[in-house]
């Protein structure tokens, strides 16, 4: 069977242990992080070290992540996953936060994985496969210096 998960974030907390969980179910993972893990031996582990920023605002750099991921995706791929659980966790007080803090908390927060779903939706429609978007708990209860984050 041939089962791909592609997962962002794939370096942090949470990130690792979704690359763990679907190798331990025979998946062969894509790992998608701006840092390399590195201590992964297992082959069917793939990892590929976007910005997500960038992935965000630059259509040929998008392109070529996309054409990357899909080139190593089997023909006969049989059940495709993608969980967007990278994120962009800025700290600041409200009034210490400008332009820039905002912008790059949506594009790696909102949309990048807007333009993962779009860019893959073939690969999804043609396993029926799933979408997984991972979320925060400060969308619903935050603390002070969240603002940007929990937006």
């Amino acid at each position: 069977m041939s089962k791909f998960v592609v997962i962002t974030g794939s370096c942090g907390g949470i990130g690792r242990a979704l690359v763990e969980t679907y190798l331990k179910a025979n998946y062969s993972v894509i790992g998608l992080d701006r840092l390399a893990l590195g201590t992964n031996s297992n082959d069917n582990f793939i990892e590929i070290n976007p910005d997500l920023e960038e992935f965000s605002k630059n259509k040929r750099y998008r392109e070529k992540i996309l054409d990357q991921i899909k080139s190593l995706l089997p023909n006969d791929l049989e059940e495709f996953i993608l969980i967007n659980n990278a994120a962009e966790q800025i700290l600041k007080n409200i009034d210490d936060m400008n332009w820039q803090d905002w912008q790059s908390s949506f594009a790696v927060n909102t949309t990048a994985p807007f333009f993962l779903v779009q860019g893959l939706i073939e690969e999804l429609k043609k396993t029926r496969g799933h979408i997984i978007n991972i979320s925060s708990i400060h969308s619903k209860q935050t603390k002070a210096n969240f603002s940007c984050y929990a937006a």
